[in-house]
């Protein structure tokens, strides 16, 4: 087929088909490594009340970069949240972006080790660990990772804003109303957008 668009690949079939073949390769090392990670994590800070090898995993890296992804942070942020006997920051600083996904994402620190949440956590790790099957993945489908809808009207809203700025846009009201009416893909008359500017009259008292 020739090209006639002016748009040209730099990679060919082959190696296309190679790289979609590393980065699935490269996703289900991530997901074997957390696997792991897991339970061993678990098995580490329970065995030798060290919690720096968690807070390692869940915070940044040396130029600052998160070391998981934002849904694969999220999801081992509850797990080891559920599971440790430490004190740390989810309920004020984590847990808004963690569950819901707003707000800022901040790494969870554990910081002093409760001996109370301790004892109420240890026969529950034990009985996790003991079945081998238990890891990150199998907890997270008893969970629930809300996924943060976009507000579709307040980016409306700003849009129309940044067209009226007189240093973005420029446009006029009534320009923009034309081109929401000339939309094919937009069902809007005038009669549509008179009546949506008729304001309710109160009733009489």
């Amino acid at each position: 087929m020739s090209n006639t668009n002016n748009i040209t690949a730099t990679l060919t079939l082959t190696e296309l088909n190679q790289l979609i073949s590393d980065v699935t390769a490269a996703e289900k090392i991530t997901k074997a490594g957390l696997r792991t990670l897991s339970r061993e994590l678990l098995a580490h800070v329970f065995q030798h009340g060290d919690v720096e090898p968690i807070n390692t995993l869940l915070g940044t890296d040396d130029q600052g970069k998160f070391r998981l992804t934002p849904i694969n942070w999220r999801t081992a942020v509850q797990y080891f949240n559920n599971f440790v006997a430490f004190t740390s920051n989810f309920e004020k600083e984590v847990q808004e972006y963690a569950v819901k996904g707003t707000g800022t994402r901040t790494p969870l620190v554990f910081n002093k080790k409760s001996k109370a949440k301790y004892e109420r956590l240890l026969p529950t790790v034990q009985a996790w660990l003991a079945e081998s099957a238990n890891d990150l993945w199998t907890w997270s489908d008893d969970i629930k990772i809300e996924a943060q809808a976009p507000d579709f009207m307040k980016n409306a809203i700003q849009a129309l804003k940044n067209a009226m700025d007189e240093e973005k846009g420029a446009f006029t009201m009534q320009e923009i109303m034309v081109a929401l009416i000339e939309d094919e893909n937009i069902t809007m008359s005038l009669t549509d957008i008179r009546e949506s500017m008729v304001l309710p009259v109160a009733d009489a008292a």
